[in-house]
């Protein structure tokens, strides 16, 4: 009974297990699926898009480049200067003539492949020529002539209008037109000349329809007021009628993509038309794939699951003897007593490497029980390297910085002197010595302050003294150096030139004092606090731990102090305090004796 309840733990426990892992895998792949196939659409959309409204750029700069060769045409301009400079009946030989120049001349740009239609025409000298397209009821171009408005819609003689869809004013049982018309110069002759160039709205039909589209998705036009100008001739099909409003709103507020469950668009605006283009999709096709991907994914998953329980089934079956046997083995172990595992031979070498492999174990941690005082020796050397691993020297960034704007101010030479300094210090850095002598420690921290007074020139200056019988002191790399460099990341940051450090180290019989001050703006009251809150805790942590609270990186007051408690054994003090007139730092050392 105890084997089957193991047995059955077992195996409900694994399949909760790879059940949950299959499951949220599966979950997984749908959604990124799912994020793809949308990421996917809207790249398609976006492709489509921008591929439209090129085209509709192009057809209507066709347009536009066609209106202006007639315009410059010399000419078409000599012919109507003439036409238009008389206000005597011109001779109706004269007038043939002038009409088959002017029309052969509109007719010259009918080569483009979209423009149906040119019209040159004067409301006020009432002429009206074309090419193109046959015009058949003059009566009524007439009528259109004379309440002709295009003059009145031109902001200045040289400006031209785009006309989106329209039906064509010039003959009303044609089919819709696009066009761009414009005043054919700006003087005074020719200025009430108006030019249009037309091309059948088929056109602009031909690239906003895409044989991918089907009944799923359909391109919608608006213009800068966000009225529809595509499709001209019927309605929006793809969405109901009710949610064209919400559209409007949408790009009203200039959300260029937007999407819900019952559609779904991408839009772009052309600079050149002034368009609003939309891809408006009714989300059908998105929809059929989800659905058949959730069909598949679910009929994927519960045959994965079948096969991975009939799978855990046989193993936790086979399994399950030998392992209760172990378990019962482990329970009889004492250390006190030499009793050894012994498990029958069933078959799974695994097994018996277990066996064989805990017997030494027990005999190994008999015997690490007697290295248990060792480690906590090293445990004290293991701290202090980790500390001394979370050096990081920001200085390098300052002194590249600083390298940077000195090549600008003073040149090569000054810029090499400095490169040397910084290759002094990274030497030392990089070096494998954790322990230091102080004058190679001093000798850093000058190299250091050489290349800030450099860069800083008159603001700054340094003073140290060390005595020759301090020369050969011990102390942990990178104690003072960081120390120095905090005076001009926070100390001089909010106060004035010129700056001053002091560095002075003195030797005495029972230890030595290190003190480094200088003239900025010393520490908040905050972080005297802290520190000394965090001096108060490390003293009375007797182990010592509270290294561990320190991050990488984290190079500080607080990182020195453990380095130093570490390596001189707690024989040692580090002070922060605020002077007249900036900051100290103080270093004391004690003698084991004292």
């Amino acid at each position: 009974m105890h084997k089957q309840n193991f047995r059955y733990k077992l195996f409900v426990n694994i399949t909760v297990v790879v059940s949950i892992i299959i499951i949220l895998t599966s979950m997984f792949y749908y959604f990124s699926t799912i994020a793809n196939l949308n990421k996917s659409e809207q790249q398609g959309s976006k492709m489509v898009l921008e591929s439209v409204s090129s085209q509709i750029d192009q057809l209507y700069n066709e347009l536009d480049t066609a209106l202006n060769s007639l315009i410059h045409n010399p000419q078409l301009k000599t012919t109507l200067q003439s036409l238009n400079s008389t206000d005597n009946k011109i001779p109706e030989i004269e007038q043939i003539h002038m009409k088959q120049i002017i029309e052969n001349n509109l007719r010259s740009i009918l080569f483009f492949p979209n423009i149906s239609n040119v019209l040159l025409f004067n409301a006020k000298k009432d002429y009206f020529y074309y090419s193109g397209h046959y015009l058949k009821d003059n009566d009524y171009i007439k009528k259109e002539l004379k309440k002709n408005d295009y003059l009145y819609s031109l902001k200045n003689n040289h400006s031209s209008i785009m006309l989106p869809p329209h039906r064509n004013q010039w003959n009303p049982s044609s089919s819709s037109v696009i066009s761009i018309y414009k005043n054919f110069s700006g003087n005074t002759i020719t200025k009430n000349t108006i030019i249009e160039v037309q091309a059948s709205y088929k056109s602009l039909e031909n690239i906003c329809n895409h044989e991918t589209f089907k009944n799923n998705k359909e391109i919608v036009i608006f213009d800068n007021n966000f009225n529809v100008i595509y499709p001209f001739n019927k309605d929006i099909s793809v969405i109901k009628k009710n949610l064209i409003e919400d559209l409007k709103y949408n790009l009203e507020k200039g959300n260029a993509n937007y999407s819900t469950s019952d559609y779904s668009y991408s839009s772009t605006y052309s600079d050149y038309t002034k368009l609003n283009i939309v891809l408006l999709s009714n989300n059908a096709h998105i929809k059929d794939q989800k659905f058949q991907f959730i069909i598949s994914t679910i009929i994927f998953v519960s045959v994965i699951l079948f096969t991975t329980l009939s799978i855990i089934f046989f193993i936790t079956k086979k399994l399950s003897s030998p392992l209760q046997e172990l378990i019962d083995y482990i329970n009889k172990i004492s250390l006190d007593k030499d009793t050894t595992l012994c498990i029958k031979n069933n078959n799974f070498d695994e097994f018996q490497v277990i066996n064989e492999s805990f017997n030494q174990m027990v005999i190994k941690l008999k015997s690490s029980m007697a290295l248990a005082y060792e480690s906590k020796i090293s445990e004290v050397n293991a701290n202090f390297t980790a500390l001394q691993a979370q050096i990081n020297p920001h200085f390098i960034y300052n002194t590249l910085n600083a390298i940077s704007a000195a090549s600008e101010i003073y040149g090569s030479e000054v810029t090499t002197k400095m490169c040397q300094e910084l290759s002094f210090m990274m030497r030392y850095v990089t070096s494998n010595n954790y322990n230091v002598k102080l004058i190679d420690e001093i000798n850093h921290v000058t190299n250091y302050l050489e290349l800030m007074k450099i860069s800083n020139g008159d603001n700054f200056n340094y003073k140290i003294n060390i005595p020759i019988e301090a020369y050969d002191l011990i102390i942990p790399k990178l104690t003072i150096q960081p120390l120095v460099e905090n005076c001009f990341k926070h100390a001089f940051k909010d106060s004035l030139p010129p700056w001053h450090i002091e560095l002075i180290c003195n030797v005495t019989k029972d230890g030595f004092l290190i003190s480094i001050k200088d003239n900025g703006g010393g520490f908040k009251k905050s972080s005297l606090d802290d520190f000394n809150k965090f001096i108060k805790e490390y003293n009375l942590n007797e182990s010592n731990n509270i290294y561990k609270d320190l991050k990488i990186g984290g190079l500080g007051l607080k990182n020195i102090h453990s380095r130093l408690s570490i390596f001189y054994k707690n024989n040692v003090e580090l002070k922060i305090f605020n002077t007249d007139i900036g900051s100290e730092i103080i270093i004391k050392g004690m003698n084991e004796n004292d």
